[in-house]
């Protein structure tokens, strides 16, 4: 699953992004209704169930979907959804397909707590994972689905790529001898984190934001060389 191509359904659409420093939780959905007959309906399929209810919600309205059998597909992917009304912005919504009555099976539980945490690689600041319910008065995402298991399985560490550089970077030094104080370094790195939208820009590597990921990096590449030249 490669969350930075949306499906060309939802692509074509042009959603606003979702920011990195503004995701912080992920919504569980189901389809609703009565049960589903057909457990692997398309993409398009589930779109037009919503413009049933919505037709102003041209595409489907999830970040990504979760089949009974265990595959999942990418929709809005790190493109903002339109899953519940006044949370876009922050939230990922991440759906079951399954209706009324039906339960997600084992490996549909498996996968959308895998998805999440692919989710959390891109967008460290989410620590939470509730039902449609809690922010919007609807029965989504069904009582068949156990939330503890979502949130345990979700919210399982994760090591996002901004940690591995920082990692390979403090591991460097340290083998050259050049580490006295790590932990100064360390600290500092990840405030650069949270300084910046680097992570968010250079994971998508969407061509709107070329010219402006390699002049943060440019800038994020002076600042560190900056603090090694003071270890």
């Amino acid at each position: 699953m490669d969350l930075t191509k949306p499906h060309p359904t939802c692509a074509k659409q042009n959603y606003p992004a979702l920011m990195v420093d503004e995701v912080d939780e992920v919504i569980a959905h189901y389809m609703g209704g009565t049960a589903l007959s057909d457990l692997k309906p398309s993409i398009e399929t589930i779109a037009g169930w919503t413009r049933d209810n919505n037709p102003d919600i041209l595409s489907c309205a999830y970040g990504a979907l979760i089949y009974q059998d265990g595959s999942s597909v990418v929709a809005r992917g790190l493109h903002q959804g339109a899953h519940c009304r006044g949370h876009n912005a922050h939230t990922i919504g991440i759906a079951f397909v399954i209706g009324g009555g039906q339960a997600p099976t084992e490996a549909a539980i498996l996968e959308f707590c895998r998805v999440a945490r692919e989710y959390r690689k891109y967008f460290p600041r989410i620590r939470a994972v509730n039902p449609h319910s809690m922010r919007f008065k609807t029965e989504c995402c069904g009582y068949m689905v156990s939330m503890d298991r979502l949130r345990q399985g979700s919210l399982a560490p994760v090591e996002t790529e901004w940690e591995k550089f920082i990692k390979s970077r403090y591991d460097v030094l340290v083998r050259a001898g050049k580490m006295e104080n790590p932990e100064y370094w360390y600290n500092t790195m990840y405030q650069l984190e949270l300084e910046s939208e680097l992570i968010e820009r250079y994971l998508r590597k969407d061509a709107d934001y070329t010219e402006r990921v390699e002049a943060e990096l440019a800038t994020l590449r002076a600042r560190v060389a900056e603090l090694e030249e003071q270890i």
